[in-house]
């Protein structure tokens, strides 16, 4: 047997792993969903049970901690089972329901942006912005939710060479679905972040930090009060229960609190977690050749965040109730940097793609 059949072998003994490794981790999602609902209600029984009922003005403490609960609650399951956006499926979104926020009073644009195309560093006006055949379909209009700054342009699209479907400018292969997901961020319990849950997935993150602050902060004379065993304990649940619960909040408020700042950093930076892997090696390219490498989707750290939320089109109590919203975009046309249709700094062939599978 030659080195290179052994060393192929070996590939692809370690691809089987990873590919258990990725099944397992979608067949667990259930389970790890079900422990979070266990840790989360049994957080929100100890809490209203023996906290809540002894906060000091509480005609204003109990209707904000239960306004925080609500929106805990509400955007993890929003998370969990709001479909992330798939390449594949360009079905228009239903959006009738008392579930979803209502709408502000306004005039949705179809002209595009001047100055768009303006060449630096990016295709521009002229450039066909399209990596294979399927991109190049004519115009595109604007959709219901999108910004009214979308231009009607030629989306950029290309092959996925793990499932061959065509995918659009921020899409990536998930290989745990086994699906192009518009505006991928990761996989996470049951299914991907993407473009239309990860508000919702930010919003938890945010408030069981806002929850597990307000546990610990409201809650700390009892804890004390848990920890001495020679008096007695009135409350209901007990006091091993609230003791646990109690540590679990301080240790994980902690680990959630970096993950947001994290995520909330790549939203300001207009970047998704694999972008960001992606842009910090077309930096060190750009480098090297002395020129700079500009992120086409960065808007600005205040204009990022604002389509982020879509606050042009919804008030911004929306972002404080656990209510949907239509992304600004389809997924399909985005919202760009003046004057550059790509990346800046960069070619077409030095864009990155999914590794290829074996």
């Amino acid at each position: 047997m030659s080195l290179r059949v052994a060393s192929t072998l070996v590939f692809r003994c370690f691809k089987r792993v990873e590919h258990f490794g990725d099944w397992l981790t979608g067949a667990a999602g259930p389970v790890f969903i079900a422990f979070a609902w266990l840790l989360m209600g049994g957080g929100a029984i100890v809490f209203f049970g023996v906290v809540a009922p002894r906060l000091p003005l509480w005609l204003i403490t109990v209707p904000f901690c239960l306004l925080v609960a609500a929106n805990l609650f509400g955007h993890y399951y929003l998370a969990c089972t709001v479909s992330p956006g798939f390449a594949d499926d360009r079905a228009p979104l239903d959006t009738s329901g008392w579930w979803w926020a209502p709408r502000r009073e306004r005039r949705l644009g179809r002209a595009p942006r001047e100055g768009y195309g303006n060449a630096r560093g990016g295709a521009g006006k002229d450039g066909d912005g399209v990596d294979e055949v399927g991109g190049g379909g004519g115009e595109v209009t604007a959709e219901e939710g999108q910004s009214e700054r979308l231009l009607r342009g030629k989306p950029r699209e290309r092959r996925c060479k793990k499932c061959g479907g065509m995918r659009p400018e921020r899409a990536h292969h998930c290989r745990v679905c086994r699906r192009d997901i518009l505006k991928y961020d990761h996989h996470w319990i049951n299914q991907c972040v993407g473009l239309r849950n990860e508000r919702h997935f930010v919003l938890f993150m945010a408030y069981f930090v806002l929850a597990c602050a307000c546990f610990c902060t409201f809650g700390y004379p009892y804890f004390f009060l848990s920890l001495d065993f020679f008096e007695d304990w009135p409350y209901w649940p007990g006091r091993t229960p609230f003791i646990l619960i109690y540590i679990l909040a301080g240790v994980l408020s902690v680990a959630v609190l970096i993950m947001l700042l994290w995520h909330l950093r790549l939203v300001m930076l207009g970047e998704t977690t694999v972008e960001n892997y992606d842009n910090d090696a077309y930096r060190r390219l750009t480098k090297e050749r002395g020129t700079r490498f500009v992120n086409c989707f960065d808007l600005g750290w205040k204009r990022n965040l604002w389509m982020f939320f879509n606050l042009d089109e919804y008030p911004i109590y929306a972002i404080m109730l656990p209510l949907r919203v239509v992304p600004y975009t389809n997924g399909r046309t985005w919202e760009k940097a003046d004057g550059y249709d790509r990346h800046g700094g960069l070619d077409e062939l030095d864009e990155m793609t999914d590794e290829e599978e074996l």
